[in-house]
């Protein structure tokens, strides 16, 4: 993780890849206006999202010694809160690779910490949700 970590890292904040990416995330319209290849630079980074869920699959079903299709169900609020709560803005262009990161450290604290105080688990989708609500609440307080 933390090589695959470090690699992303380099390749979103130290390459022009990763300054055209906050660039479309940002605003579209004005990428556009200055000539960056939109079309492929998002082909790209699907690429890129479906090689790295692939390896997360493959890790998965490693620690799972099997490969059950409706095991990574919900994991996809589990990065989302991670992503938000770590300081990536839903309108775009604003993130940070170690935000997310620390984001990850918190969910998965969070998941710990309700699983141990014997929290049903229908009520820590309830906590996930109002944890990524009161982010987005921040963060659009922040951008005004």
């Amino acid at each position: 993780m933390l090589a695959l970590f470090a690699v992303c890292t380099i390749l979103l904040h130290c390459t022009r890849f990763g300054q055209h990416v906050y660039a479309i995330g940002g605003n579209r319209e004005a990428a556009r206006f200055t000539g960056i290849p939109i079309a492929r630079i998002e082909m790209l980074v699907y690429v890129i999202c479906s090689l790295l869920a692939g390896t997360a699959g493959m890790i998965h079903a490693s620690q799972l010694y099997s490969a059950e299709p409706a095991s990574g169900i919900m994991f996809e609020l589990q990065a989302i809160a991670a992503a938000v709560v770590g300081g990536t803005s839903f309108t775009g262009g604003r993130g940070t690779m170690y935000g997310t990161l620390i984001g990850a450290v918190i969910i998965g604290i969070l998941d710990k910490g309700l699983n141990q105080a014997g929290v049903h688990f229908s009520f820590q989708y309830i906590v996930k949700g109002l944890v990524i609500l009161t982010a987005v609440y921040i963060d659009s307080r922040q951008r005004k």
